[in-house]
């Protein structure tokens, strides 16, 4: 009861506290009752804290408010708690009366306050247990979607911006020796890398060379030496490193090491093309780069035998092209007709 009058005589002259008011001893007035709290009788010294589960945002109230969904409300509160960040409601309970009934978000998602559900983390991000949100990973670093941690690059590959959902390779002529990379190392002047994710740049191998720095677009780097040249050493970095091949031999392919000699029999002026057969009645040595016309011994009845082994295969009788006039050898080749007089073939 409460009364602002003076000179009181008896209790009777109070006034009692209305419902959702209280008046303590002595009180001049009647007092609403607080947020949080009520009472719905008259004539009451206190009021009464809101039940876990309820709420009252207002004074001066007789009844608490049930809590609202997806909230919570502690025991004397006076509004309807949102779950806090990364947090979210419990749908299986009817009613949330405390911060505990909130379920804490798993790693790899993230809950702002008042979240119905964990939400995962883009790709790029990642996050751990009872996260409010999500963190880009960092350069050298990648995450697929829903993961709780960001992973290093491995070797061969890179990330060089933050929130990279996945790392790249490293492009032919191009290295990344570590994991984590943030971007990848051209191979240098006589070294090589050639397909995409390398670790580690190659010696240029022999047979052709690898220039600097243009490896990249050049799908690798290591260049062959083209067909009639050779390169015998490794590590080289520009193509004066191929050879010319030398008279007598070949080197049909690209890329060589060396050169082939051609047989006896054979000659070849072009480097680059193949080891050609003489012409009856043409020889060579081996590693000529022409024919001689194949000479027999000069008759004298009974022939004696040869000093010496005939360099050639001396023709046994009259090919085509040879003909015998006048004790003289007419010998044609390509066209041109050659006479040795005195010499025959046998």
């Amino acid at each position: 009861t409460f009364s602002s009058a003076t000179n009181l005589s008896a209790a009777s002259e109070c006034v009692d506290a209305s419902p959702g008011h209280f008046a303590t001893t002595g009180s001049t007035e009647q007092t609403p009752c607080a947020k949080g709290s009520y009472t719905d009788e008259p004539k009451q010294d206190k009021c009464t804290p809101c039940a876990a589960g309820t709420y009252q945002d207002e004074e001066g109230k007789t009844a608490c408010l049930q809590c609202q969904k997806g909230s919570y409300c502690p025991h004397g509160a006076a509004a309807s708690l949102p779950c806090p960040a990364g947090k979210h409601i419990d749908h299986s309970l009817l009613v949330m009366m405390s911060i505990d009934d909130c379920i804490m978000c798993p790693a790899g998602t993230f809950c702002p306050p008042g979240s119905d559900n964990a939400t995962e983390c883009a790709p790029g991000s990642n996050s751990s247990e009872g996260a409010g949100a999500c963190v880009l990973c960092p350069p050298g670093y990648s995450s697929n979607r829903g993961n709780e941690s960001c992973y290093e690059c491995p070797a061969g590959s890179y990330a060089e911006t933050v929130g990279s959902a996945q790392c790249s390779l490293c492009p032919p002529g191009e290295i990344s020796e570590r994991s984590g990379s943030v971007n990848c190392t051209i191979c240098g002047a006589g070294t090589f890398s050639g397909s995409s994710g390398g670790t580690a740049c190659e010696i240029c191998p022999a047979g052709g060379y690898c220039e600097a720095e243009s490896t990249a677009s050049c799908g690798g780097g290591f260049t062959p030496c083209p067909s009639g040249t050779f390169n015998p050493l490794p590590g080289n970095s520009s193509e004066e490193a191929c050879m010319l091949c030398p008279s007598g031999t070949t080197s049909p392919q690209p890329g060589q090491t060396n050169c082939s000699v051609c047989e006896a029999g054979t000659y070849s002026r072009r480097p680059d093309g193949e080891c050609v057969p003489c012409r009856h009645p043409m020889w060579s040595g081996r590693g000529s780069d022409i024919c001689d016309i194949c000479m027999p011994p000069p008759p004298s009845p009974p022939l004696p035998p040869p000093s010496q082994p005939l360099d050639c295969p001396c023709l046994t009788a009259y090919p085509a092209g040879v003909s015998l006039v006048s004790d003289e050898l007419q010998v044609v080749v390509d066209g041109v007709s050659l006479a040795y007089p005195g010499t025959y073939s046998v």
